[in-house]
């Protein structure tokens, strides 16, 4: 029993607060837990061993960086060495070819010294043997064929002879003596560049022999470097596997104490909204029952105001029982219907506080007013749109509520008012005094 009042208790205050007779009391977006608030030596162990870890990530990721630099050093100087390897080998087999044509050459110009030095040595000896005639006979031989000359047209020409004789012998010793001279020249240019090209393949030999060994030392680099990188790379990979480790259950130690944190505030937070609430509904009840109070002992001292203008004081149907004007049979009229035009004003008769203020199939629109001492009345037919309070409003004596009209079951524009005492429906003219005289016609 005491759990089903509570929860009509619950209910009804709900009711209230969606209809905003009690303020709520919104809940205050508490500060969500930071780290700081739930550290503790086992959080702060696992922190320091994940940022011990980070640096040595850290310094391993960058050594491995740039052992991955020096590789890429490394292999752009292989490549380097490939090529200029290949280019000394084009070079030394260009300089061999060029070698053997050389070679070639000085083979050619030594025959061509030998025959000019056998056709030098056999002119030579046939100088040597005109010069033996020359030496061994004297110019008497020359003389003897000069007067042996049978005309002078015969000496003149043995003259000729003998001169070409000698020209020839001293011509043909001077061409095969410039000429073998010229020779020996171009033999030895020919020695000459052979052996500079000797010296040009052995340089380029020892060039190629001392990149074989910059590439040899190089490879031997880059296989200390390669082994350097898979290290740092087996290294890199434990720390980062002992990384996602720690740092899993790091996250989850953190994760579970600040939702325990966060729930603890959570649960504070709803306690003190829960106090502020109730303080503010005790406050609100307190203020609402001297505000009732006030009105309950008004309206005590109050009687009934006519509620319609002083102009309008016909009754067209009294209260007791009547024939229906509408479903043409007796029934029991429980307030009296007082004729007006269409939006005359709707007075409240007493102080009180508005019950119900909508449309009722019968009634129309109307509006229910609790007077707080024991009594209430009632306003129906109401013109639509004309109500001017709501339900939960508190009226003054008086005070405008709505202007006359023709809703619900009805033949005409009137005001149907009813008074209730005690919950009981009461003659209305018994209680409500009219400003003249009434003019009662039902």
């Amino acid at each position: 029993m005491k759990k089903n009042i509570i929860r009509i208790v619950s209910a009804f205050l709900c009711m209230l607060m969606i209809a905003g007779i009690i303020p709520a009391v919104p809940a205050t977006a508490y500060n969500k837990a930071t780290y700081d608030d739930i550290k503790n030596s086992s959080t702060e162990e696992l922190r320091k061993q994940l940022e011990e870890l980070g640096a040595l990530l850290k310094e391993t990721q960058d050594s491995l960086k740039e052992a991955e630099k020096l590789q890429a050093e490394a292999s752009e100087k292989r490549e380097i060495y490939l090529t200029m390897q290949a280019l000394y080998e084009d070079t030394l087999k260009y300089m061999e070819s060029e070698l053997v044509l050389i070679e070639k050459e000085a083979e050619d110009i030594a025959t061509q010294i030998a025959v000019t030095q056998v056709e030098y040595d056999r002119q030579y000896a046939s100088f040597l043997d005109l010069l033996r005639m020359t030496s061994e006979e004297g110019e008497a031989n020359y003389i003897d064929i000069l007067l042996n000359a049978s005309s002078l047209s015969d000496l003149l020409a043995r003259i000729d002879r003998v001169s070409a004789m000698i020209k020839y012998s001293d011509h043909i010793m001077g061409s095969l003596t410039e000429k073998k001279k010229t020779l020996d020249e171009s033999y030895a240019a020919s020695l000459k560049k052979a052996e500079e090209q000797n010296e040009r393949i052995t340089l380029y030999e020892n060039k190629k022999a001392e990149l074989a060994e910059w590439q040899r030392e190089n490879e031997a680099a880059i296989s200390v470097i390669e082994n350097e990188i898979a290290d740092l790379i087996a290294k890199s990979d434990t720390y980062t596997d002992r990384t996602d480790v720690l740092d899993a259950e790091f996250q989850q130690m953190i994760t579970e104490l600040q939702a325990a944190e966060n729930k603890k505030r959570a649960e504070a937070e709803e306690k003190a909204r829960q106090e502020a609430l109730a303080a503010a509904e005790k406050k609100r009840l307190e203020e609402e029952a001297a505000r009732l109070k006030a009105i309950q002992d008004a309206a005590k001292n109050q009687g009934f105001l006519w509620p319609l203008p002083a102009s309008c004081l016909t009754v067209s149907s009294s209260f007791g029982n009547r024939m229906h004007p509408v479903y043409h049979k007796m029934q029991f009229h429980y307030g009296v219907d007082l004729p007006a035009p269409k939006g005359t004003a709707v007075y409240a008769s007493k102080d009180g506080k508005v019950v119900a203020a909508k449309y009722h199939v019968s009634y129309g629109n109307y509006i229910l007013i609790d007077h707080l001492d024991g009594t209430q009345t009632l306003y129906s037919h109401l013109d639509t749109g004309s109500m001017l309070v709501s339900a939960n409003d508190v009226v003054k004596r008086g005070q405008r509520i709505a202007g006359v009209g023709t809703t619900g079951v009805s033949t005409g524009y009137h005001l149907h008012f009813e008074v209730r005492v005690n919950g009981n429906c009461v003659d209305p003219l018994k209680y409500a005094v009219a400003p003249g005289k009434l003019y009662i016609y039902g």
